[in-house]
């Protein structure tokens, strides 16, 4: 142990000095040494020294010391000697120096068990090593070490041993038995030897070779080659590493025309993968120029039998920059081989443009304006127009003269825009103005824009107005133009899932009036507006009807008025929609009710006759009775009758004024409570003086009228 321990010092001490003297250069006679097989090395100096002491050390593969020689060269009497171990006179065959003194040689003669790599080192004032392998009784290796798919190539295997019979196979199948070297260095055969191969043997490092030509296939990477003894066991095997470019990459997903259409600051997603390869390829992505693979995510290498598919996913967000660039990617998993690349997929930068109209509704033969405008770079260089899906005119903007040309769809003649379309330079607004037939209740518009590039924008923005029929002219008044009174006498009829709204328009303001219906939903407070309603023109009530509502909930309603002076709401109305169940049976307790209404009303009208008989004196007669209106009932298709005027008679303070007129309104009505118990009821020509005549349990009662006697 201290022996080992003295030779590592001693090599460590002489790497210091090294560079204090000549340099020496340290090599070897084969590459393997074999047991008990004089193994020369050399120790070569770049300039003679006269009296010259050059020292072999030998290390394991943990700088433990194998052996260790000194020998000494004097250079004016071409002496060599030994440490043996005192000096001593070489032999020829332990060791020997150049006459010229720029060389010294020594047989070392491996006896250790150590079969690894051993560490050869000289030193003569600086220092060299080399690293020797420890020779198996066959050692087989090949060459060249990186052989490639579709490439022709000259591949050697070279056997390494000592033993004088040396069998070739590959895979199962015999090559070749070397018996021997001959005197000339050929190689002696037992046999004929296969005649694809070329075969050498070198007697002085006991290395036998085989050499073919071959194409290069994958299969080759699963060939096992071997040489060793012509029986039993002891034979060394190779195999050849085979490398499998990449011959495919695939980018995904797959777009139309390989043009991409997108937003900035939408975000994308993009996978590319190779086909199967060997080794795992190195995946890049680009946008034009610029290498973005530090965006990407880390790659995943897939294993396909012995090769690999690579894979890498970006997650891109677009920026008005990458406009009308291309985005790719491109992999390789060999040096010095092409680079792979994939598809190239334009990428089209969408502006962000808008579509407006000049007003919600539309009118026959009446001019309707459409702007289709873009604000943002790259800004549009033509604009399509369609109505109802179909193509109506082109605008044109040519930036070398600022001028707008409209483009006609159904053979007319192209027109320097005037009346009917422009274009701004600064915004890129194109304006077309459709003047002509409208048939449908509903016109959609559509623009297409073209930002420059060699295809149009597959994206479009589109607006839809309602037809307005039988536009009356606003109301005129005295008063200056303002905003619209608040709509009056707002009712709702709600039924399971829809309601109907009533309303009475107000003064227009001077000016032309729309309206929309708002409702709340009590439980979720959730806001639901209608569309627009244009005003019909003096009609003394208006109509709305709202459906998909959920039973069993209560709703607030409001009326809006707009005209282009401001906006008035009505009050609020509260309904609440009734349950399933309810409906169903709504009919038959109507019916039940009113018939009891009915009876009652005549025995306490007889009651009541008898005992103004017997206990006074004739009175006044009952006054005549004013009016009856029967009011919405349910019926069982579901429908909704609308209040049927039955006769006007008198007055009444406490029914609210539904009119100009002092005629109050009596209505008889028959419907369902806004509470859960669903409760009925009828009420029949109440007055302001009329007892309640009510019952709640069970859940209908009767209200007569029942005017006071004297």
């Amino acid at each position: 142990m201290m022996a080992s321990s003295l030779y590592f010092v001693i090599f460590l001490f002489l790497s210091i000095l090294q560079e204090m003297y000549a340099t020496v250069t340290m090599h070897g006679i084969g590459e393997y040494i074999f047991p008990n097989v004089c193994y020369i090395m050399t120790c070569s100096y770049e300039i003679p020294i006269e009296d010259r002491i050059t020292v072999y050390n030998i290390l394991d593969e943990n700088n433990n010391g194998v052996a260790s020689f000194t020998v000494r060269y004097l250079n004016s009497t071409g002496q060599c000697f030994y440490r043996n171990p005192s000096y001593v006179p070489c032999k020829p065959e332990v060791c020997s120096c150049d006459t010229d003194g720029h060389a010294t040689h020594f047989c070392y003669y491996h006896t250790s068990s150590f079969n690894g790599t051993l560490t050869i080192a000289c030193f003569s004032g600086s220092s060299d090593n080399i690293k020797v392998k420890v020779a198996e009784r066959y050692n087989l290796k090949g060459s060249p070490q990186n052989l490639k798919v579709g490439e022709k190539a000259n591949i050697t295997l070279s056997c390494a041993t000592i033993e004088q019979y040396v069998k070739w196979q590959r895979k199962t199948l015999t090559i070749a038995v070397i018996t021997g070297i001959a005197a000339n260095g050929s190689c002696l055969f037992s046999g004929t030897p296969n005649p694809l191969y070329w075969y050498t043997c070198d007697p002085n490092t006991y290395i036998y070779n085989i050499s073919i030509s071959v194409a290069v296939e994958d299969q080759l990477q699963n060939t096992q080659w071997g040489c060793g003894p012509l029986v039993g066991d002891g034979s060394s095997m190779f195999r050849f590493s085979v490398n499998v470019p990449v011959t495919s990459l695939t980018i995904t997903p797959a777009v139309t025309n390989d043009i991409i259409n997108v937003a900035e600051g939408q975000t994308q997603t993009f996978t590319c993968t190779t086909d199967s390869c060997r080794p795992a390829a190195w995946i890049q992505w680009y946008i034009g120029t610029l290498n973005i693979t530090n965006q990407a995510e880390a790659q995943t290498h897939q294993q396909d039998g012995e090769k690999f598919i690579s894979s890498s996913r970006l997650v891109y967000t677009w920026r008005q920059d990458d406009h009308n660039k291309y985005i790719y990617c491109e992999a390789i998993n060999i040096d010095g081989v092409q680079k792979i690349k994939s598809s190239k997929i334009r990428i089209y930068i969408q502006s962000d443009f808008i579509l407006t109209g000049s007003d919600p509704f539309i009118i026959n033969d009446q001019p309707f304006t459409l702007n289709c405008s873009s604000n943002v770079a790259p800004r549009g260089e033509v604009a399509y127009f369609y109505k109802d899906n179909i193509s109506t005119i082109n605008i044109r903007y040519i930036p070398s003269t600022s001028t707008c040309y409209g483009i006609p769809q159904d053979g007319k003649p192209v027109f320097q825009c005037n009346d009917t379309c422009s274009c701004s330079e600064d915004a890129r607004i194109f304006t077309w103005t459709y003047n002509g037939t409208v048939t449908n209740q509903r016109v959609t518009f559509k623009c297409e824009m073209d930002f420059g590039t060699d295809q149009r924008n597959v994206t479009y923005r589109e607006v839809t107005v309602e037809r307005a029929f039988n536009m009356t002219p606003p109301i005129t008044s005295d008063a200056p133009t303002r905003e619209p009174d608040a709509p009056s006498n707002v009712f709702v009829v709600c039924k399971e899932m829809s309601m109907t709204v009533f309303w009475r328009p107000g003064f227009n303001g001077d000016d032309i009036q729309k309206f929309k219906v708002l409702h709340v939903n009590n439980q979720t407070n959730q806001t639901t507006t209608s569309q627009f309603m244009p005003d019909q023109g003096g009609a003394e009530t208006m109509m709305l009807t709202i459906e998909s509502l959920d039973p069993e909930t209560l709703y607030i309603v409001s009326v809006q008025a707009s005209n282009t002076h401001g906006t008035v709401a009505s009050e609020n109305v509260n309904c609440t929609t009734s349950s399933g169940l309810a409906l169903k049976e709504s009919d038959k307790i109507s019916a039940v009710g009113i018939g009891a209404g009915i009876g009652s009303a005549m025995l306490i009208f007889g009651i009541t006759s008898i005992a103004v008989f017997f206990y006074k004196k004739r009175r006044d007669t009952i006054k005549e009775q004013s009016a009856m209106y029967e009011a919405t009932q349910y019926s069982s298709d579901g429908g909704v009758n609308i209040y049927n005027e039955l006769q006007h008679a008198g007055t009444d303070s406490s029914i609210p004024d539904q009119s100009s007129s002092d005629t109050s309104i009596y209505y008889n009505e028959s419907g369902i409570m806004t509470n859960r118990n669903t409760e009925h009821y009828q009420n029949i020509n109440r007055t302001k003086e009329e007892p309640a005549l009510q019952n709640h349990d069970p859940p209908m009662y009767l209200d007569l009228n029942i005017q006071n006697v004297a």
